[in-house]
């Protein structure tokens, strides 16, 4: 998809995008957050944006994805930021429960269980890196793009991840 036929104010051409994006896009949120009503608005947002940098401001943008993923990643990491202020001030933590997502569903057995406990352990860094190049099946340089840094620098933070995911989870698990 170009940004030209976007930017030209087709419809047909930003409903293709939405449709390519928004599930890749939802599962890379749900990483950061665990409600998913707020994974939704997060990348209603990233929508959003593109909607108003090419259609309404007639800028270019050079790659989509990689706008669509910053986009959704800043808008996570600003709301986990406002999450941990409004925990400090609150008695009670938060509890979310998200019965009726697929992700339950996922989660249902011992191993899986073990696995996201595993995942929610690691740092954000890690997670998103593991996230983008694991779970979105893309390739290094398209995840060097989205997070603004060298090939290099997402070789080392895969390799970096997956040591500490490791040291996470049992040795019966990985044996």
């Amino acid at each position: 998809m170009d940004c030209d036929s976007l930017s030209n104010g087709y419809e047909t051409a930003f409903r293709q995008v939405i449709r390519e994006y928004q599930l890749p896009l939802k599962r890379f949120v749900r990483f950061f957050l665990k409600n998913s009503d707020d994974v939704d608005d997060i990348v209603h947002d990233a929508f959003f944006m593109l909607w108003k940098q090419v259609v309404v401001k007639k800028k270019k943008v050079e790659n989509i994805q990689a706008f669509l993923y910053k986009i959704a990643r800043n808008r996570a990491i600003d709301y986990l930021r406002k999450e941990k202020v409004r925990n400090l001030f609150s008695f009670s933590q938060r509890h979310t429960t998200d019965s009726d997502t697929p992700l339950d569903a996922l989660y249902s057995t011992e191993a899986e269980s073990i696995l996201h406990n595993a995942l929610n352990q690691l740092s954000m860094k890690d997670r998103e890196i593991l996230a983008l190049i694991y779970f979105d099946d893309m390739k290094m340089h398209e995840a060097a793009d989205i997070l603004n840094i060298s090939h290099e620098a997402v070789s080392s933070r895969i390799r970096r991840a997956r040591e500490n995911l490791k040291n996470q989870l049992p040795e019966a698990f990985y044996n």
